[in-house]
């Protein structure tokens, strides 16, 4: 398994939920990542640009749109830092984090990619692999859809 380069920051204390991630982001230096979104047996990918302080919920958001999905099922990613986080509160364990509460900078890097499953029934897998990271430019707008490859299958077929 990769080594991450920044701790988790997403396990639950004592068998407490955790408190929320501090918002800990520097607004002028703020990094972009350069992710590659593969979907697990089809030749169907997409790379695209995300901010730092995203959540892995605007991510999820993000990736539905891309693969023309249905918003309505359970989702959770497992980053390789031990982060794991998820749709929503009823779906929670004490070891998870809420997906809107949980930012990809604190868990992604060039070393430390992640798991996306969306609909636990079909079971849309996802590997999700950093690229690259760098400098946000301020006069681009994110999240930007670099390029998509291959043909989507639909999701119920």
């Amino acid at each position: 398994m990769l080594e991450c380069a920044r701790e988790a920051q997403c396990f639950a204390v004592d068998d407490e939920f955790s408190e929320p991630e501090s918002y800990d982001f520097d607004k002028e230096n703020l990094r972009v990542f350069r992710l590659h979104v593969k979907l697990r047996g089809f030749r169907v990918s997409a790379d695209i640009l995300v901010r730092e302080d995203s959540t892995f919920e605007e991510l999820h958001n993000l990736i539905n749109t891309l693969f023309q999905r249905d918003d309505d099922h359970l989702y959770r990613f497992e980053c390789e830092d031990g982060c794991t986080a998820v749709r929503d509160e009823m779906d929670i364990d004490d070891d998870e984090q809420l997906a809107g509460e949980c930012y990809i900078g604190h868990h992604l890097s060039e070393d430390c990619g992640a798991y996306y499953l969306f609909d636990y029934g079909d079971e849309w897998e996802h590997d999700i692999t950093v690229k690259k990271i760098m400098s946000a430019d301020t006069k681009e707008k994110y999240p930007k859809v670099l390029k998509i490859r291959g043909n989507i299958p639909e999701q119920y077929s």
